[in-house]
């Protein structure tokens, strides 16, 4: 009996398998309880990196409008609490830390954040480490924008195209670079931060004074027209071969515009840009390439031994935004490449026109540099389309058909600019 017993005893299993059951139970709850816990977690991660970039854009923003470390620290700080309102009871926060650093123009925000588990703590985890991804920096980039703006002669005419000469269309510029010229400055703390140029341009470019030193002294009327040679399209200093030309003497189909180019100018000279704006006048054609290549000199780093010392172009660069703003109301019609008479070959000068319009569009656009593009009225089907291939993106070109229309497309542009200046 004893040994029947025995036999029986050492193939009944059923204790073992209870003991394995249970120990199967306790992991399985243990993995549960796991998800149950990091499910929240993820949750309380993502609403903390939420409010990190929320309160690293407000101190940004507030470093952007001059505002001390303190004053940046608390806008940071009420920022990350709004944001973080309602939070769940086991999550606990320290050391947040807000680092400025005026030199780079960043703003860096992170925090500590622990949370104790509901779960876990029944196999030994009593708290989840939320610190790992609580870091977030913005910095702020500098903007240099050249308005290339025509101001020939059917910039006298209304919108209508009526011919009547009331000086519509040039009114309507006016008050659009003014209204840019205004955003963009009140968005800069300091005058290095926003900078604005002007290009007004017909059938030349007025460069003032300035012109006897990119032209190799052979300007007689300040005004200078498009160079040629290997580096025509290209934004390489104006010396030696690479001299800009001028007529002497000029032909009888040239115009040299009265308003002259204003280099980059800060917001403390608002003044004095915006009185050139408003003196600018209508008159000669739309020779656009001319005044596109002068839009980029005054942004090109290369070019800065030509500009005076506060309007010396930053190097290019991820700190830097260059943009070129080129608003036209008609086709290009003017190019002094190959001809010196507008009569003589309208079609060839059109031609010539957009062939180099289009390659300084593309080599600017290789630098990096962000063109916008503006039809004012424009009708013609390779007018509106050459536009719209030199723009940056397709969003980069406006068609305005009234004054109201050119209006919001300054605005836009500066509205792009300004979304562009902070970044992560």
């Amino acid at each position: 009996m004893v040994r029947l017993g025995s036999a029986r005893f050492n193939t009944d299993d059923r204790g073992a398998v209870a003991i394995i059951f249970a120990l199967s139970m306790t992991a399985i709850f243990g993995a549960l309880a796991f998800a149950v816990d990091y499910s929240r977690a993820f949750r309380s991660e993502a609403r903390i990196a939420i409010a990190l970039d929320a309160a690293a854009l407000a101190g940004t923003k507030g470093l952007d409008s001059g505002r001390s470390d303190a004053e940046i620290t608390s806008l940071a700080r009420a920022m990350f609490d709004q944001t973080m309102a309602g939070r769940e009871s086991a999550l606990t926060m320290s050391n947040f830390t807000v680092l400025i650093d005026r030199w780079t123009d960043t703003v860096t925000v992170s925090t500590d954040a622990r949370m104790q588990t509901s779960f876990g703590r029944v196999i030994g985890t009593n708290e989840i480490d939320l610190s790992g991804l609580t870091t977030v920096r913005y910095r702020i980039r500098r903007v240099e924008l050249a308005l290339s703006l025509d101001v020939t002669g059917s910039m006298n005419r209304d919108i209508a195209d009526d011919g009547i000469v009331n000086y519509g269309r040039l009114n309507a510029m006016k008050q659009a670079a003014n209204q840019i010229t205004s955003t963009m400055f009140a968005e800069a703390p300091a005058d290095d931060r926003v900078r604005v140029a002007l290009v007004p341009w017909s059938t030349a470019v007025n460069l003032g004074p300035m012109a006897a030193a990119v032209s190799g002294n052979t300007s007689v009327d300040q005004c200078v027209i498009e160079r040629l040679g290997t580096n025509a399209a290209t934004d390489e200093p104006p010396y030696g071969s690479d001299a800009v030309r001028a007529f002497s003497p000029a032909p009888g189909d040239y115009t040299c515009p009265t308003a002259s180019v204003v280099p980059l100018l800060g917001r403390n000279r608002a003044g004095d840009l915006m009185t050139a704006i408003n003196a600018m006048t209508g008159d000669g054609g739309t020779a656009g390439h001319i005044g596109t290549a002068w839009g980029w000199y005054t942004l090109a780093p290369a070019w800065s031994g030509i500009w005076p010392t506060d309007s010396r172009p930053r190097d290019y660069g991820p700190d830097t935004i260059k943009s070129v703003l080129i608003m036209t109301d008609g086709q290009f019609n003017v190019s002094w490449k190959t001809v010196t008479s507008w009569s003589s070959n309208q079609t060839l000068m059109m031609n010539e026109s957009y062939s180099q319009f289009q390659a300084l569009c593309s080599a600017m656009k290789a630098k990096n540099v962000v063109v916008y593009t503006i039809g004012f009225g424009l009708k013609e089907t390779r007018a509106i389309d050459e536009m719209r291939t030199c723009a940056s993106a397709a969003t980069s070109f406006f068609q305005a058909a009234s004054d109201a229309e050119l209006t919001e497309a300054f605005q836009k542009v500066a509205e792009d600019l300004k979304a562009m200046r902070i970044t992560r």
